[in-house]
Parts: C-alpha cells; sequence; structure tokens
C-alpha cells in the first residue's frame, strides 16, 4: 500500500499537462515527473534546465522558467523522500502485511510492527524534513501562481504531500511509546466516545455511543458498551460538575453531563473531563480517552476495507457509508453509528487480512 501511494504521486504530476510547445522539451519533462526510478533525476532536471533556458527569450516559458526549475527541483526531492521514507517502515509494513488476522488479535501484528520502527527513527525523520522542504517549495509556487497546472494540479499534489509527510511524522512520535499504549507493559483501559458531528461540539460532536476497550500485551481484550443516556449516575448528580455557561444558556443544561462532555474545544479538557465523569457514573478508571465521529469512522472504514452493516447486506465501505449512516439512523435512530462503530471495532480486533 505504502508503495502504491508514493509511485501515485508520479502518476498525479503525469496527468498534469504543462503548457509545453517544445515537443523534445516535453519528453524530458515527462520522463522526470512519470518515471518510477528515480536514479538520474537529478540529470533529468539539469538537462531540463538547460532546455527551457535555450527557450528563455521566446514562447509561453520566458515568464515560467524559474518556476518549472523549482518545481523540477521539488519533485525531485519529494520523490528521494518519498523512497527514503518507505524503506524505513517498510519493515513494519511487511509485517502488517503479512498479518492474517486482524491488528489487535493475539498475533499482535500492529504492536510488532510499531515495534519496527524506532529502529528507523532517524531516516524517517530525514524523510519527513525533506517532505516538508518540498511541500514548502510547493507551497510558495502555489502562492506564486505563475505555472500553468490548473485548479486540480498543483494543490492535489500539495495535499498528497502534506498527508503523506504527517503521516510519517505521526509514526515517528507514537512508535517510541507504542508499547505502553498497546498494553505491553499491563493492561491499558481506554474510554472510546462515539459522536455525532450532526450535532456539533467544540471537540468533535453529541456524544452518543461510549466504549471501554482494553488492550494488552497488543492485543484487543473486553469491550463494553454504554449507552450515553444512561452512563451517568443521576443519584450522584451533585458530584458532576456546573455545565459550562454556553450549555447552560443555550440547552438549559444547570448540570455537566458525559453525553456533553465535547461541549469544550480543547480536547485535553474534554478527556479530562470524561475520565472524571465516567469514574462518577461508573465507579471505573481509565487510562485515557479516545475520539470519533462519522469522519474519523470514514478512515478507520477505509482503514480496515469494510465491514458488515448492523442489518446485513453489502458492506459498508469509505464510498457508502456517509450515505449508509444517513439511511441507517433516519430508520433506526442515533444508536445506528455505534453498531457501525462497533463493527469497525470487531473487524479490527478479528478481521481476516489487510487491505
Amino acid at each position: 500500500m505504502p508503495l502504491r501511494i508514493f509511485n501515485n504521486l508520479s502518476s498525479v504530476i503525469a496527468q498534469n499537462r504543462l503548457d509545453v510547445n517544445n515537443r523534445n522539451l516535453g519528453e524530458v519533462i515527462s520522463r522526470i515527473v512519470s518515471g518510477n526510478r528515480l536514479t538520474g533525476t537529478k540529470a533529468n532536471a539539469a538537462e531540463t534546465s538547460v532546455a527551457l533556458s535555450r527557450l528563455s527569450n521566446e514562447g509561453p516559458f520566458a515568464a515560467r522558467l524559474e518556476s518549472l526549475v523549482k518545481l523540477i527541483d521539488a519533485l525531485a526531492a519529494i520523490g528521494e523522500a518519498g523512497v527514503l521514507g518507505f524503506e524505513a517502515i517498510r519493515p513494519a509494513h511487511d509485517i502488517l502485511a503479512a498479518s492474517q488476522n486482524g491488528l489487535l488479535d493475539s498475533e499482535k501484528a500492529l504492536s510488532r510492527a510499531l515495534a519496527k520502527l524506532p529502529e528507523h527513527s532517524s531516516d524517517i525523520s530525514r524523510a519527513v524534513a525533506q517532505l516538508a522542504e518540498g511541500e514548502k517549495a510547493l507551497k510558495e509556487l502555489q502562492a506564486d501562481g505563475s505555472l500553468p497546472l490548473g485548479s486540480s494540479g498543483l494543490p492535489g499534489i500539495l495535499d498528497f504531500v502534506t498527508q503523506v509527510r504527517e503521516g510519517l511524522q505521526m509514526l515517528n512520535g507514537v512508535a517510541p511509546v507504542a508499547s505502553g499504549l498497546l498494553g505491553e507493559d499491563g493492561p491499558r483501559r481506554y474510554l472510546l466516545l462515539g459522536q455525532s458531528a450532526d450535532e456539533l461540539r467544540g471537540t468533535g460532536g453529541f456524544v452518543s455511543g461510549i466504549w471501554t476497550l482494553t488492550l494488552h500485551e497488543g492485543s484487543l481484550g473486553n469491550v463494553t458498551y454504554y449507552d450515553a443516556v444512561r452512563v451517568d449516575d443521576w443519584e450522584r448528580l451533585v458530584l458532576y460538575p456546573v455545565a459550562p455557561p454556553g450549555l447552560e444558556e443555550h440547552m438549559n443544561a444547570w448540570v455537566w453531563l458525559l453525553r456533553d462532555v465535547s461541549w469544550d474545544p480543547d480536547f485535553r479538557v474534554t478527556a479530562e473531563s470524561a475520565e472524571s465523569m465516567f469514574k462518577i457514573g461508573q465507579r471505573q478508571d481509565v487510562d485515557g480517552v479516545v475520539a470519533v465521529n462519522q469522519w474519523g469512522l470514514l478512515g478507520l472504514i477505509d482503514a480496515v476495507g469494510g465491514v458488515t452493516p448492523p442489518e446485513g447486506g453489502d458492506p459498508i465501505t469509505a464510498n457508502n457509508l456517509i450515505t449508509v449512516l444517513e439511511r441507517g439512523t433516519d430508520v433506526y435512530g442515533r444508536a445506528y453509528m455505534d453498531l457501525v462503530l462497533q463493527g469497525v471495532i470487531d473487524e479490527m480486533a478479528n478481521g481476516t487480512s489487510l487491505p
């Protein structure tokens, strides 16, 4: 999958039509941006620069020479960073690709894969830094507006590079602490908040469903569902915090309950408040808090390759999720999204393959 992502960068670039009237020059540029091998890219870039220089006083490229050279240099650097980044994560990728079961089952595929990354941390950091430089150059070219790449050309490439950089950066940050998070040194219990973006709150949306998840030695253990309306202890309301001013003013709430915990825009506040409220309502401690709404659910379903809908039938995929959720919540109510999220959790724990 990552190799296909990096290779797709060439295809994205090659699909954009530069305003080239000189056929030889166009062929040189095509070789640079559409080739799968990076060997000789710098030499090709130099060849292109010379060809462009010969056209500096004629044709439509006169005003675009400098920008085109910058683009070629940026793409060459991005390609090199992509290969460096993929080679660094290849050991982890190979473990996940070879997994025959879920990421969080007894095979511990996710835990074993993340454990490989710290060995290649310096290479990942170099790839991130190089991608950031290329990203900066692309942003400058986008702001300059002198390249005839159209509305979906340069912005599309820039978005892709940003996603790759952020992904590598996230992996490099999570890997050193992954062992503890996945319960390798003892069970870890997390509170999962299922949020509805249809009823927006500061950090995602109204909390419609709640789970506790236990991770131990890289495997997913007990998963327990709680109804967001019933999770609070109505006999102990005096222990709950006073509702934030906005919640009290607009929702006529005099006490702050777990279903409205996402009111604050700072998730750190939301997480701490959720832990405290869950402790009051269920007399249970947790080691951390995670929240997901429809758009986060979309990414999870894309990662696991699809899940069976609660009512059966064709699989729910990233392509039809929003439509299925709209139809399902109309028929079955807000709990429908909670059931879909439960299906994703089950798939991550027991899925038969990785996409």
